[in-house]
């Protein structure tokens, strides 16, 4: 949570997308998108490799 709390201030959708890579998956990815929602209260376009849950593709899988 405080990693997202800080990465916050540097992603969005029109600035820069994170997304995982090795060791870091669809669950570690949905609690930065969790942590993220709770801030911004909004979610479009910041993340992927999301689980399809959280709003995330089936073209990541």
């Amino acid at each position: 949570q405080s990693f997202m709390t800080e990465l916050v201030k540097y992603i969005g959708p029109d600035c820069d997308v994170p997304a995982g890579d090795i060791g870091v998956g669809a669950r570690e990815i949905g609690y930065m998108f969790g942590q993220y929602k709770r801030i911004r209260n909004e979610f479009t376009g910041v993340l992927t490799g999301k689980g399809l849950n959280y709003g995330g593709s089936l073209a990541r899988k």
